[in-house]
This record gives C-alpha cells, sequence and structure tokens, in this order.
C-alpha cells in the first residue's frame, strides 16, 4: 500500500503531465493508450508473479523501476523553462523543426533558406 501511495504522489502523474507538454493530441492518444494497455498487462501479470515468486515479486518491480529510472535520465529532455515553440521541436530532428511560429514544417518548404531569410 505505501508503494502505491508514493507512486501516485511521485512518479505517477509526471507521465500525464509530461505527454501533455511535449506531444500533439495523437501522440497524447497513443500514449494513453500504451500506458493503459501496459497498466492492465502488469495487474493481470501481478497475480501470477505472487503465485510463482512470491516475495521475490518486489525485486522485479525494483527492477523495472531502476530501468525506468536510467532511462529517464538518459533520454527524457526537460521542459522546465521552454516556451511553447521549443517544446513543439524538443524531440523533432532538425529537418522537420517549426521556425518562427510557422505552422509549417521546414522539409515540407521547397526552399527552406529563403524562408529563414525573411527572419
Amino acid at each position: 500500500m505505501t508503494f502505491v501511495v508514493m507512486f501516485e504522489f511521485g512518479p505517477g502523474p509526471i507521465i500525464w503531465i509530461y505527454m501533455s507538454e511535449v506531444m500533439n493530441e495523437k501522440g497524447v492518444a497513443v500514449g494513453t493508450f500504451i500506458n493503459w494497455t501496459l497498466t492492465l498487462i502488469v495487474g493481470f501479470g501481478t497475480t501470477y508473479l505472487f503465485n510463482s515468486l512470491k516475495g521475490d515479486t518486489f525485486y522485479v518491480f525494483a527492477t523495472t523501476c531502476g530501468i525506468g529510472l536510467i532511462f529517464i535520465i538518459m533520454f527524457v529532455k526537460e521542459t522546465k523553462g521552454l516556451t511553447q515553440e521549443d517544446l513543439l521541436n524538443l524531440y523533432r530532428p532538425d529537418r522537420y523543426k517549426l521556425y518562427h511560429r510557422d505552422s509549417t514544417f521546414a522539409s515540407d518548404s521547397n526552399n527552406s533558406s529563403s524562408f529563414m531569410s525573411e527572419y
């Protein structure tokens, strides 16, 4: 019970906040689907883990949390202090970045260098 309480007041809601900051609506929809699907799998799988591993089930969850922590440290980018334009460009490759609050992708225009020369 302590784990659930600590998770819900700690890392639990962070995924929802982060997804809404860095993804568009389609990305949030896919992320939500993946999150709830994995929650369902963990919910059903926990019973089987407890039946087969007994008290060692904790080590499976602890290892998973450790791998998640390493992933977050290595790949998740900080969003504090970024503008909306910076958030939109955070995970985009350079050729797909949005410039100067334009709604088109840089790679969509035939002559992106002339576009940039206007600014």
